[in-house]
């Protein structure tokens, strides 16, 4: 009796076992890291692999990190973004800091890896301003962008304010932001009301910016000896006019200005004493203050400083563009025959080109004749004014 019940429970097992579905697939699913710690934000490279059996899949895997990701699978293989991969799907850490599940999965298989999201130490912060000059009682925009190395530094608490030449923090101009998903924040800050030069400084010293502060605009440009048109070249003996003009918001100010000046060397030494202007109204603004090139120039470049005080108010200081003082000019052309060039100033690559160059004295306009040298390309270029 023991003997035939055994047997029915044999048969019984035996029978389930045969009646269970072979799986139809069999999936292998792998998935690397370039590594398991990552800044806030930090680029993640993923390489892995997908098959079914021996039989490589081409497919799409799904990646989760905090959000998901599509990457194809191509011949059994699937990666992210990388050096090697350029063109491929961007998948980015976190940009709180924590530890996470990182998953790979593909219909009901997943493999998994965690990793962890670092806070990331800020190591510079770059100011953007809207404009390097204001006039007081104006609003200025700027944009402070946290990094570290070269890395968006997200969620950052930022804090800082304007200080005066001494240091000094200017009242009212405190600020404080928390960068967004691109490491940045912006805000607007009232310029200060008095006129001179300030920094916007963060608490942490990491970032700093100049700017001005003015109650009107000066500029200065070089003209010839008709102080109509722009010269940049002079020789000894010759003439020319600092032209002075003074606004305010790109339109007319009020009020009288004068304007007194010098002419420096590269190095800053004062080689001419300029006159003086008074710039009204009457004048449109604009004073032509008269140089001459005496024996104090040498050949060189030189601008202008000028200051400009307003009748009962501020002075501000401005430069002229660098001229150059000079007895002789360069002219470089190709030459007029067999130059190598195919048509104008262009030609193949590893060509020899052949140019002419034609030392010409100021005074006479006449070729200078004896002279000898070599010169390279740049130098050429550069001789000539170019």
């Amino acid at each position: 009796m023991g003997g035939r019940s055994f047997f029915i429970a044999v048969l019984v097992v035996l029978s389930a076992l045969m009646t269970v579905p072979a799986l139809a697939d069999t999936y292998h699913l792998t998935m690397m890291l370039n590594k398991h710690v990552f800044s806030p934000g930090e680029r993640i490279e993923i390489y892995g692999s997908l098959f079914n059996g021996s039989e490589a899949m081409n497919d799409t895997v799904t990646v989760y990190v905090n959000q998901s990701y599509s990457l194809t699978a191509s011949n059994g293989t699937f990666y992210s973004r990388s050096g090697y991969y350029p063109d491929a799907t961007l998948v980015l850490a976190p940009t709180t800091s924590g530890y996470y599940n990182m998953t790979v999965l593909f219909s009901n298989f997943n493999t998994s890896a965690v990793i962890y999201v670092a806070p990331a130490a800020i190591d510079n912060v770059i100011i953007e301003a809207d404009r390097a000059i204001y006039y007081a009682g104006y609003t200025m925009a700027i944009t402070l962008r946290a990094r570290s190395g070269d890395i968006p530094v997200v969620g950052a608490a930022l804090s800082g304010s304007v200080r005066n030449l001494t240091g000094s923090v200017v009242s009212g101009t405190e600020f404080s932001c928390t960068t967004n998903a691109n490491g940045a924040c912006g805000l607007s800050l009232a310029v200060p009301s008095a006129v001179g030069v300030y920094s916007i400084q963060t608490s942490d010293g990491l970032g700093y910016r100049i700017f001005s502060v003015n109650s009107f605009d000066v500029a200065v440009s070089v003209k010839d000896s008709t102080a109509n048109a722009d010269k940049y070249a002079f020789k000894r003996g010759e003439y020319g006019y600092m032209v002075v003009t003074v606004s305010y918001n790109q339109s007319l100010p009020t009020g009288s200005y004068t304007a007194t000046g010098e002419i420096d060397d590269s190095s800053g030494n004062k080689v001419y004493e300029l006159g003086s202007g008074t710039m009204t109204q009457n004048n449109s603004y604009v004073a032509s203050l008269l140089f001459s090139v005496n024996s104090n120039f040498s050949t060189g470049s030189y601008r202008a400083k000028v200051s400009v005080a307003k009748e009962g108010g501020e002075t501000v200081t401005a430069y002229s563009p660098f001229f150059e003082v000079r007895d002789w000019t360069l002219t470089v052309e190709k030459a007029a025959t067999g130059s190598g060039f195919e048509y104008g100033y262009t030609t193949f690559p590893n060509r020899t080109i052949i140019f002419s160059a034609y030392p010409l004295d100021k005074s006479t306009s006449s070729v200078i004749t004896g002279l000898s040298g070599s010169f390279s390309l740049e130098e050429l270029a550069a001789l000539a004014g170019c």
